[in-house]
């Protein structure tokens, strides 16, 4: 499987110019020193959006989030900022994964982590991708993990892949991250998570 272009970049697209990459300019920065994981939700405008909601979690008890793109794949976008990661280095990221709930909305692509590097590098951590350690649609809550593990979902990043969350800090000399979203770009889809994790810690 190979990452279609507009999943390695993301700059920003011109109205009405040919679909290659989302914008996330106006996504708010992740807060830097946080001493908690927190999500600070943010949409593309056009009918987006991402919220807590309580109506679809796994065994009831955690609040899912709702992530809506009501048009084609290019045109918007939804998600959350998770606060408190920003000055990690890839190394001291031990763990990191999201519940799916696969009765409903994953694709090839989303919804997934988008992880900002300080080399430039975006990390495309996407549940769609975890094809050696299988997620079954249909089935649904599941766990994406891409960090913890003998067997952490592979991922893609701008420059290649797959490649497992250590492959990639190998490759690129352990960067720092910058920033981490979480994204839904692909639509007309509604999909939902929950326990947004990092080193064992859900943001709330």
């Amino acid at each position: 499987m190979k990452p279609t272009p507009w999943r390695r970049t993301l700059s920003a697209v011109a109205a009405g110019a040919t679909l290659c990459a989302l914008t996330l300019g106006g996504i708010p920065a992740a807060a830097a020193g946080a001493s908690h994981l927190s999500l600070v939700f943010f949409s593309g405008g056009y009918g987006a959006h991402a919220s807590w909601e309580t109506q679809d979690a796994p065994a009831g008890t955690l609040r899912g989030i709702e992530l809506v793109n009501p048009h084609a794949t290019g045109k918007t976008y939804a998600g959350a900022t998770v606060t408190g990661v920003t000055g990690l280095t890839m190394s001291e990221i031990t763990q990191l994964s999201f519940m799916i709930d696969t009765n409903h909305y994953m694709g090839a692509g989303a919804p997934r982590f988008s992880v900002i590097l300080s080399d430039g590098v975006v990390l495309y951590p996407s549940a769609g991708d975890c094809f050696n350690r299988p997620i079954v649609k249909s089935t649904g809550w599941q766990t994406a993990e891409f960090a913890a593990g003998s067997t952490p979902c592979m991922i893609y990043g701008s420059t290649g892949g797959p490649a497992t969350w250590q492959q990639w800090s190998d490759t690129l000399g352990n960067p720092t991250i910058d920033a981490l979203y979480i994204i839904q770009d692909e639509g007309p889809a509604t999909a939902y998570i929950a326990k947004v994790s990092v080193n064992g810690t859900v943001a709330r």
